[in-house]
């Protein structure tokens, strides 16, 4: 498994310091200095820059965190693997997806999935895009379907993400809101008098929701309830005058709830699947793909892959 001494250095890297990542490793500072030495010595060159703010990375330390980081995916892949063959699983699959694909589009793919491979054993984590992309970059999941224009930059990580389709964000609110009732047509600057609500504190649809202001010369709107639970955003939607933020395609699923999406659209965003270049490896994350783009064929939408046009976020 990985060496570790490579364990130590990537340890150092993400507690910023020697003492913050003996702490962490529960190693004494001179046991973590001396291991640091002994891989520097065999490398060659050294990996480390101190000074008073903790550490930095020399260029050849840079290239093995990236590569080390690599190994340390595969490591934590192959753990899960070994652990799963134990309970007498095949094979794990961790999903991560954003509420529109766990509500509408996943759903019916992941039942075909397990029927395709009654093996697997599949976990599915619904957050926003920030927070599984951390967990895709860290081995946590091995597969997302969620907003692609909120993907940051990941340039020591082999990561990729492809487009399948674009989504209007839209504004809900409950049946008979005065919104509703307008006989003009509607305008961003009707809607400030409300308070608006989000789901999980995304920080990404916030500032887009001000930046859609802004451009029409007006205040932000005051963005004053947020909710880690869809169904909390949909009870307190339809028990006030409150303007719930979410991709046109959860319509159904707010219908049911008694709320109604304002004739409105706030942006665009391009959708789609984002994933280390190791899961990539897994025949069976391709099936999953083959049957996503097949259901979202079967609901009309036409996704963007052409072959398989994958590309490096960074």
């Amino acid at each position: 498994m990985l060496d570790r001494r490579v364990r130590y250095f990537l340890a150092i890297i993400e507690h910023g310091s020697l003492r913050s990542a003996s702490k962490a490793l529960r190693l004494s500072q001179p046991t973590l200095t001396k291991a640091i030495h002994d891989l520097e010595i065999e490398l060659g060159s050294p990996l480390l820059r101190r000074h008073g703010r903790g550490v930095s990375m020399t260029p050849t330390g840079q290239i093995l965190h990236r590569r080390a980081s690599n190994m340390a995916l595969e490591d934590r892949y192959a753990r899960t693997e070994i652990d799963a063959s134990r309970n007498r699983v095949n094979e794990v699959l961790r999903i991560g997806a954003g509420p529109v694909w766990a509500c509408r589009y996943l759903p019916d793919a992941l039942a075909a999935f397990t029927r395709q491979c009654p093996s697997w054993y599949v976990t599915l984590q619904v957050g926003i895009t920030r927070t599984l992309q951390d967990r895709a970059v860290s081995g946590d999941l091995d597969i997302c379907f969620g907003s692609i224009d909120d993907l940051r930059d990941t340039h020591e990580i082999d990561f990729n993400y492809e487009p399948l389709t674009t989504f209007d964000m839209g504004a809900f609110v409950r049946e008979g809101h005065p919104l509703l009732a307008a006989n003009d047509i509607l305008r961003l600057r009707d809607m400030l008098a409300y308070q608006w609500l989000t789901y999980q504190n995304d920080l990404d649809v916030i500032s887009r929701i001000n930046n859609s202001f802004r451009e029409e010369q007006l205040l932000p709107p005051r963005v004053s309830i947020n909710t880690s639970s869809l169904l909390a955003g949909f009870a307190i939607t339809s028990t006030s005058d409150a303007i719930f933020c979410l991709p046109e395609p959860m319509v159904p699923e707010a219908a049911r709830h008694g709320l109604e999406r304002l004739p409105i659209r706030l942006w665009t965003y391009k959708a789609g699947v984002w994933l280390h270049q190791a899961a990539q490896r897994k025949r069976e994350v391709h099936q999953l793909l083959a049957i996503v783009r097949a259901q979202l064929a079967a609901c009309g939408i036409q996704t963007e892959h052409a072959g398989r046009a994958t590309h490096t976020a960074g």
